[in-house]
């Protein structure tokens, strides 16, 4: 249940704020500069870059730098057939000169509202955006650090961000695990704005698959650490940060790109977000509905483990600005899209409102987690997964 960190004052204001939106914000297509950011290249070579929409402002005083989802691959095999798969994941060539992109895009918070920059960074390196490395034996590049620092640093150049300014730094799926392991490098970059991150499904956790010829998330970290340069090339520079590394020494040192090990080292105020029964990792682990009752355990399993790690996260936040948020729910990544605005815990409480919570919290931590009891079976025999504010 929500915990009683939640006001109710506060609690009016979640229930109150739910807008069953389905519209979208319109942005444009920009190349990073390849003379100025070399390196930042998608898995083939092709140049990197960025979706923006133009603040309304002459000078605007709020942004928001998100990074876009879609997995990774971890070796020569999943590469290359991720490469013939989803081309658009691993190459720029094919994108379009606009995009649509809806969910915390289409928020209008008193923080982010008409008079932000809205900038969307397309995934194109496969790594989760950590890595740092021309891999020629695996056969392609894995820039996704450089992307992240040509992103923000075209952000700088071009918006001139400023002392007292607001940047929200995040992402979904992938695009989260980015965030998490750049949050500390991006608050340290922008070090005279207030740095806030909104890290949407980068809580994977460590519990080995139920088929034993499943790669599994945590042995898929490792891998992609070892491919991608994590360790060799980007070191400790904003990737693996030095109180994670004191803690993961030598050949765990992956371990501080995993959601359930990194996440409490995080030092800079953010909303930390899952559901309970999350769909992605579910499926990575090799089940797919409708589950048999053996699965049903395994599901089971992961959601107690799910909340056995919020609530350790949570016991140990000290004095540190931290909204923690999980609904009840089959889903993953929902903060681009329409889920973001209609997706809900059992209290009513949508991400949106969570979110709006989160910026406006005065430096608060809150505990705004909710989690079915009764076990997945149980939770989604309706067949809808979850709570909803609509249809």
């Amino acid at each position: 249940m929500i915990n009683s960190l939640l006001g109710p004052q506060v609690l009016l204001l979640l229930l109150c704020c739910f807008v069953g939106k389905v519209v979208s914000r319109t942005l444009t297509y920009e190349s990073l500069n390849i003379t100025r950011y070399p390196l930042a290249k998608c898995n083939d070579g092709s140049d990197a870059g960025i979706y923006f929409a133009n603040s309304n402002a002459s000078k605007p005083t709020s942004f928001i730098i998100y990074l876009s989802s879609g997995g990774w691959c971890y070796d020569a095999v999943s590469c290359r057939a991720r490469f013939l798969e989803s081309h658009d994941l691993m190459s720029s060539t094919g994108w379009s000169s606009e995009r649509e992109v809806g969910g915390i895009f289409d928020s209008d918070y008193e923080t982010l509202n008409e008079d932000s920059v809205w900038v969307n960074v397309p995934y194109c390196s496969s790594d989760g955006w950590m890595g740092n490395l021309d891999n020629q034996e695996v056969g392609f590049e894995f820039r996704g650090h450089e992307i992240v620092k040509a992103a923000i640093e075209t952000v700088q150049e071009r918006w001139s961000v400023g002392e007292d300014d607001t940047v929200i730094f995040g992402g979904a799926s992938a695009g989260a695990r980015g965030a998490m392991v750049h949050l500390d490098m991006v608050a340290e970059f922008f070090n005279d704005s207030n740095v806030y991150g909104v890290l949407d499904s980068p809580l994977w956790i460590d519990l080995d698959p139920p088929n034993y010829s499943t790669v599994g998330l945590l042995e898929q970290t490792q891998k992609v650490y070892e491919v991608s340069g994590v360790g060799e090339v980007s070191g400790k520079d904003g990737v693996i940060t030095d109180n994670c590394a004191s803690s993961f020494d030598g050949e765990e040192e992956y371990k501080c790109l995993f959601g359930q090990y990194r996440a409490g080292f995080l030092e800079i105020p953010h909303i930390l977000i899952s559901a309970e029964f999350d769909s992605f990792q579910l499926g990575q682990d090799g089940l797919n509905l409708p589950y048999p009752s053996s699965e049903n355990e395994f599901a089971d399993e992961f959601g107690a483990q799910m909340h056995k790690v919020f609530e350790d996260l949570i016991a140990n936040v000290g004095d540190k600005s931290v909204t923690f948020y999980s609904q009840p729910c089959y889903n993953h990544a929902i903060s681009m899209g329409s889920g973001y605005f209609k997706s809900a815990t059992s209290n009513g409480v949508t991400l949106d409102a969570a979110v709006k919570a989160f910026l406006g919290g005065e430096g608060k931590s809150r505990d705004l987690t909710d989690y079915c009891e009764e076990g997945f079976d149980a939770c989604t025999t309706s067949g809808s997964f979850c709570p909803s504010l609509g249809a």
